[in-house]
């Protein structure tokens, strides 16, 4: 789906710019004439002010300073003119919505003249003396109005040229900052999927540098080339089996294959809740369930309670791990999800590298969920997230019986940094040097890259297999009350928190899902060293989030947004709330994952995400998170 505008800057996310390919000229043009146009009014202003009569004694001192201001307005926009420096524009939006406001006020005191004409209030509303003095002076108020209301329209098109404008020139920027770095950045190499009984000719180390996967396209004497930091290559198709290029030889046990009659027939999976048709069609582990403990870092969490569910609807052993276990709002419902004393909660900080060996002593699996998702990131977070991800390895490795690692990782480690104008893949990393990237995406991806590059320089003999899973926006039923970063989304959907929807667009996934392929990347030695997106395809627009509430609520007293915001005015509620001001590099780009792997490896159908946003909405009812009307 693309969002248009129509006017004379037309918004296409299709195309692999932000504005059309004239965008660069319309912007120029327009700041141009604006610059003639207000320029000439200074002018005629200060020459009347210097030369003529008593013109400047006249002017008082907020006559002045609204001179002044304009003047320093139309000295920065040359001066942006010249540099594409988007900051230098913003004396000149800030005058415009002053002088918008002003003509609007004057306006409405005019309106009130007209539609109320021998209104004694009235009358003296512009000093007006008596009735008589207002009517001969009638016609000059409606000739005013119009001239009033041809100013208004006229500020109000400067004003739009100038949030435009201020748009394009950081937009550019950016991308500039973008090649830039891009530059000097290889993109991670990966290993090529090789077809069982083949074998592959190995290339010169030099041939493997840069990817022939990517290429940066560096003309500059084309202008448009300027606009494409990546594009493809055609050549071989790549898999991240094995990151770094380094091959993690596995040992992998005895298999067997387990029939769907067997499935059936089995008291035990029964009840599970996924489709069965997703069940036994790889290879997994021998091993009695109950004989199997799986640690579960994070269970109280969103995710990590999904991941506790499906693990002992299967019959596995649980050891959970909260940080504190008299905080009954959070240890309450993952007890309510316990079966025939399969459950065991301990506490655990992933600050604390004290507790986390005897956490993992006795786990055959280790599932590690934990980690910080703030709804508006700080540096902190880079910290928890990386030194506990390390903290967790390192007792693993400490223990030595850990058959398997699944880390929870995120989509904001693959393609955060970069224009959104083609398909990311696991093969991508997200790009830290980008302005665009917050603390959150960072805290992602160096906890993922930090974790890989641990196993990498462990002894062969401490070596342990791990699948990284990196989800992207989670929906659906929820089990706590804790308002993390999507309880937080849906509440402000539901609860008229959101007037109008943004121009966003989100890949969406069911914590189901997610938690299905922690469960299914555990048992399944095919997904081992491997990076897997777990995500619904397409992505969806938040106005098509609030439709689907929309329908499924109509007529209960919900607001849910009926419209699109306006980009301009996304721009300046942004200046006055950190949340939308950290999803501004996001707006109005189409965002685009490969979900192939998920389905290769883990045997998965994704679930639609409709279903997933109004489960998660009832539950949220249900838990009193939103109000029930």
């Amino acid at each position: 789906m693309a969002i248009t505008r129509s006017g004379l800057f037309t918004l296409e996310t299709s195309n692999p710019r932000f504005f059309t390919c004239c965008a660069r000229l319309h912007v120029k043009v327009a700041l141009a004439i604006i610059i003639f146009f207000l320029g000439f009014i200074e002018l005629t202003e200060w020459y009347f002010y210097i030369f003529v009569g008593h013109a400047g004694e006249d002017a008082d001192a907020g006559q002045a300073i609204l001179s002044i201001w304009q003047l320093v307005s139309i000295i920065c926009m040359i001066i942006s003119f010249l540099t594409e420096k988007e900051d230098l524009l913003i004396p000149f939006i800030l005058f415009m919505i002053f002088v918008v406001t002003s003509f609007m006020f004057w306006v409405m005191q005019i309106l009130v003249i007209v539609v109320f004409p021998y209104s004694e209030r009235a009358s003296h509303l512009l000093g007006f003396r008596d009735d008589v003095d207002f009517v001969t002076r009638e016609k000059i108020a409606l000739t005013v109005l119009a001239v009033f209301t041809t100013v208004t329209t006229l500020t109000g098109w400067f004003l739009h040229v100038g949030l435009v404008s201020y748009v394009y020139f950081q937009s550019r920027n950016r991308e500039l900052k973008v090649k830039a770095s891009a530059r000097d950045a290889r993109p991670p190499m990966v290993a090529p999927m090789v077809a069982a009984g083949q074998t592959q000719q190995q290339k010169p180390a030099a041939d493997n540098f840069p990817n022939p996967n990517f290429s940066i396209s560096d003309d500059e004497d084309i202008e448009d080339d300027e606009d494409r930091v990546f594009e493809q290559k055609s050549g071989p198709k790549f898999s991240c089996s094995l990151l770094h290029s380094r091959i993690r030889i596995v040992y992998i046990g005895h298999f067997s294959l387990w029939s769907q009659s067997s499935l059936e027939q089995s008291d035990l999976l029964s009840e599970f809740p996924f489709p069965q048709s997703q069940l036994g069609a790889f290879p997994m582990t021998t091993m009695n369930n109950n004989e199997t403990k799986v640690l579960v870092t994070g269970a109280s969490g969103f995710i990590g309670t999904h991941c506790v569910n499906v693990l002992l609807q299967n019959g596995y052993r649980v050891r959970g791990t909260v940080r504190d276990l008299n905080n009954k709002a959070k240890v309450d419902p993952v007890k309510k999800l316990a079966k025939q004393n399969l459950l065991e909660l301990v506490e655990a900080d992933l600050m604390d590298d004290t507790c986390w060996e005897k956490a993992v002593a006795g786990c055959n699996y280790v599932l590690h969920v934990a980690s910080p998702f703030p709804i508006v990131s700080d540096e902190k977070c880079i910290d928890t997230a990386v030194e506990g991800t390390m903290n967790v390895l390192k007792a693993i490795a400490a223990d030595g019986n850990v058959r398997k690692l699944v880390l929870t990782s995120s989509c904001a480690a693959v393609n955060e940094g970069y224009k959104q104008d083609r398909v990311f893949d696991e093969t991508s990393w997200s790009n830290l040097e980008s302005d665009l990237v917050d603390c959150y995406i960072k805290s992602k991806t160096l906890a993922e890259k930090a974790a890989w590059d641990y196993i990498d320089r462990l002894p062969q003999d401490k070596k342990f297999p791990m699948t990284v899973i990196n989800p992207t926006l989670v929906f659906g039923p929820a089990y706590i009350t804790e308002q993390g970063a999507s309880i937080t989304l849906m509440r402000k959907f539901m609860n008229g928190e959101m007037p109008a929807a943004p121009p966003l667009n989100m890949p969406i996934v069911d914590v189901r899902d997610v938690a299905l392929a922690h469960f299914e990347a555990m048992r399944r030695p095919e997904s081992d060293n491997e990076r897997i997106l777990v995500t619904n395809v397409p992505s969806m627009w938040f106005i098509d989030i609030a439709k689907i509430l929309r329908e499924e609520f109509k007529g209960k007293g919900y607001w849910i947004p009926r419209f699109t915001a306006p980009y301009f005015f996304v721009r300046l509620y942004a200046i006055f709330d950190p949340e939308t001001r950290a999803s501004l590099p996001r707006l109005c780009q189409e965002v685009k994952f490969d979900n192939s792997k998920v389905q290769r490896l883990l045997g998965m159908t994704m679930r639609d995400s409709k279903q997933a946003l109004i489960d998660m909405a009832h539950s949220l009812i249900d838990l009193g998170i939103i109000e029930r009307k």
